[in-house]
């Protein structure tokens, strides 16, 4: 189950398929093992890339068309955790993969030094990629546990706004 914490105003219009723009942005990696690691920041803008067109195929997929809110996802934390640890201590919570990105829904009207965020909130999920039994038939158990959670948080943050529009 994912963590979400949230901070929410009430919007002043329904955000609809029609009046989100999807911005793209870089990752924001908050661990200095990440920052430290080429291979790390690439898995992080492929998970970036993926994640933004989970939400374009929801959304309008460019915010300078008539768009009232732009949505701003910024991949934190893209591991596909260690498959070592997940044959050998899965059960422990070892090795799992783990995926964190905060976003924000913004007033297209405001400007960047004034901002008015609607919506501001992180989505953490770990994953145990088959606790190990996976990694024992296949290499790629953790990638596949990572764009898995893409799409459960891309379907998290379009449910999280959809209820934004009923406040």
């Amino acid at each position: 189950m994912p963590k979400i914490q949230t901070q929410k105003l009430a919007l002043p219009e329904a955000a609809t398929i029609h009046n989100v723009g999807v911005v793209h942005c870089e990752p924001t990696l908050r661990r200095d093992k990440d920052l430290q690691s080429p291979e790390r920041q690439t898995r992080a803008l492929d998970v970036q890339a993926a994640l933004e067109r989970e939400l374009m195929a929801t959304y309008t997929t460019s915010p300078d068309k008539q768009v009232r809110f732009c949505l701003y996802p910024r991949v934190r934390l893209a591991s596909e955790g260690s498959r070592s640890a997940r044959i050998w201590a899965a059960e422990l919570g070892r090795g799992h993969a783990k995926l964190e990105v905060h976003w924000e829904l913004v007033d297209a009207n405001s400007n960047n030094k004034d901002n008015v965020v609607y919506i501001s909130e992180t989505f953490l999920q770990t994953s145990d990629a088959g606790c190990g039994a996976a990694d024992l038939c296949q290499s790629d158990a953790g990638d596949r546990a990572l764009e898995i959670m893409v799409q459960r948080c891309a379907e998290s943050i379009v449910k999280s706004i959809a209820g934004s529009s009923s406040l």
